[in-house]
């Protein structure tokens, strides 16, 4: 079993845009759920870090190098959630590796609200050293029938390999569409499982 703290900040514009305690509240109920299952378990001491800064809470880009990094801690994954009209709205994201901070920004491309998705979840894999599913499809993809997979793609097993399937996935993560996959070029599409056990897109 492993426990992990974890630190809740909140990005609040000078219009007074912000997340709720409510929306941090489900955001750690999220993660813990999803990772209980893998004997990986949160404890959050249910304050939650505010900060006073416009450009924060409009545009995540504005973080990268700032200050905010002074508030983070060294025992712990600070997760610094910013309004849902964030001006930047690409996605969230973590350091594979190399840091321990999570900063979630906006709506996903098929428009839902990230700061109470399984965004954090997702990101917060990378910062325990998880790889996207994806991983290097462009230049070294995982062969569809696995036999790479302890190399390749997120480099575990128990992931079917995906050459990016870009959003294009229902609500059951199938695909609907594969023409927009990111990687197209070695293997044929139609040689993948359809189904990612690994994509979060809500």
């Amino acid at each position: 079993m492993y426990r992990l703290k974890v630190y809740f900040h909140v990005a609040i514009a000078d219009n007074g845009d912000r997340q709720s305690e409510v929306v941090v509240n489900n955001s750690f109920e999220i993660i813990n759920n999803l990772y209980n299952q893998h004997n990986i378990y949160f404890e959050w001491d249910c304050n939650v870090i505010e900060h006073y800064n416009d450009d924060w809470a409009n545009n995540m880009l504005l973080l990268n190098g700032n200050n905010v990094k002074d508030e983070f801690h060294e025992d712990g994954i600070d997760i610094l959630l910013l309004p849902d009209n964030a001006e930047f709205k690409a996605l969230s994201f973590g350091f594979i590796g190399g840091g321990s901070a999570v900063y979630v920004s906006g709506v996903s491309p098929n428009g839902i609200p990230l700061a109470a998705s399984n965004a954090i979840s997702h990101e917060i894999g990378h910062v325990l050293n998880l790889f996207h599913t994806f991983h290097n499809c462009g230049t070294s993809p995982e062969n569809p029938d696995g036999s790479e997979c302890n190399i390749k793609g997120d480099r575990l097993c128990d992931t079917n390999p995906d050459p990016g399937m870009n959003y294009s996935v229902n609500e059951i993560c199938e695909w609907i569409d594969t023409t927009g996959a990111e990687c197209q070029d070695e293997f044929e599409l139609s040689l993948y499982n359809m189904v990612s056990l690994l994509v979060v897109t809500e």
